[in-house]
């Protein structure tokens, strides 16, 4: 196992990691991505960056965007814009991962401090090209990473762009010409 860890200039000295088998991924480059918050004052408030991994997952390229989200312990409410900051920086990383690669495979994951229904990860961050199987553990299953006046929150979260969701088309002709040399 190979760890690949931040130095995010965050206040409380929390930082982002991506722990990894190196004989099923082979690291090509990484980066961080700064979130810009302010604070009351209007001051900068420091926070995780964001890490995005690019490599080979079996000989596949893949990113893996590693997040950590500021906390609610100011409230849910009143830390919520935030959160939403952090979605829209996110979006825009991988706005620019399709750009280049229009059919890009992203892997978002890590803490947001935010359920998968709430503000920031439905409406700003989950479009229709991600899927989020979290949702229906916290809405079907009523399970959670963590707990808060006897209410479960699902905060660690593994989103999937949907294209890992297809099969792929070589597949499909391989089957294809086995079912005719079977039936041929």
């Amino acid at each position: 196992m190979v760890m690949f860890i931040t130095d995010s200039p965050d206040e409380r000295g929390i930082d982002v990691a991506l722990l990894y088998n190196k004989i099923a991924f082979e690291l090509l480059s990484s980066k961080t991505y700064p979130i810009f918050l302010k604070d009351d004052k209007g001051d900068r408030d420091y926070t995780r960056d964001i890490l995005k991994v690019s490599g080979n997952l079996h000989g596949e390229l893949i990113h893996i965007l590693v997040n950590h989200w500021s906390s609610r312990r100011e409230g849910a409410k009143e830390s919520e814009p935030k959160r939403i900051i952090a979605a829209e920086t996110l979006r825009g990383l991988i706005d620019t991962i399709k750009e280049k690669e229009m059919d890009a495979k992203i892997i978002i994951m890590g803490d947001f401090n935010d359920d998968p229904n709430s503000k920031s990860v439905q409406e700003y961050l989950v479009k229709d090209d991600f899927y989020n199987p979290m949702e229906s553990l916290l809405d079907v299953k009523k399970l959670g990473t963590t707990t808060y006046d006897k209410k479960w929150n699902l905060f660690d979260q593994i989103i999937f762009s949907k294209n890992f969701l297809e099969k792929k088309k070589v597949n499909c002709i391989l089957n294809m010409q086995k079912f005719s040399i079977k039936n041929g």
